[in-house]
């Protein structure tokens, strides 16, 4: 594995919060490019007992199967990243901004606080708080509303690559966990 270090044009939202050194080379070039971003895969996708499997749906998270055909584009703007998901075409879209030095990502009103951090060469988020974003404000959900979410990005088999592990739970067990390889390539 090359482990050599890259001079990358940071961006706005991952890089204050994380160091391109402490990262893989290519995590760090797919969260903190300054360009854009687009990556294509295949996940594995799956879901929780009936009830999860309805919540699920209700918030757009991706359909269960085995071989789920996933692209994203991460367009960098100033002060924020857009995020647009797709798994067997069902979009998933969502913004991605620093607030008072805190990562926050939106999903339509719902803002999500995160914390990112470098393991061992790999990126680790998780969600911190849940909160109502309305004109400009945030209102806290209490307790997080039970939800967590974890994601992991770590150096995929193949140069250029990323694995990418997503889970989504809450007190009535799995939402949603999604994982796969992808492979990326920079756009301007």
């Amino acid at each position: 594995m090359n482990m050599r270090r890259q001079t990358l044009p940071v961006n706005d939202v991952f890089g204050r919060v994380l160091s391109l050194n402490s990262l893989h080379p290519d995590v760090a070039r797919f969260h903190l490019s300054g360009e854009s971003t687009v990556g294509t895969g295949t996940f594995l996708v799956e879901r929780g007992n009936k009830l999860a499997n309805a919540v699920a749906s209700a918030l757009h998270l991706p359909r269960s199967g085995h071989a789920v055909s996933v692209s994203i584009r991460i367009d960098r703007e100033v002060g924020c990243e857009r995020w647009r998901r797709s798994f067997d075409g069902q979009p998933l879209e969502t913004v991605q901004r620093l607030h008072r030095g805190n990562l926050v990502e939106h999903v339509g009103c719902v803002g999500l606080g995160l914390r990112a951090v470098a393991r061992s060469s790999a990126l680790v988020v998780e969600l911190t708080r849940v909160g109502l974003v309305i004109g400009g404000r945030y209102l806290p959900f209490p307790g997080r509303l039970g939800l967590r979410i974890r994601a992991q990005v770590s150096a995929g088999r193949e140069p250029g690559s990323v694995h990418v592990v997503v889970e989504i739970s809450s007190v009535l067990g799995r939402l949603a966990k999604y994982q796969g390889a992808l492979c990326m390539e920079q756009r301007q």
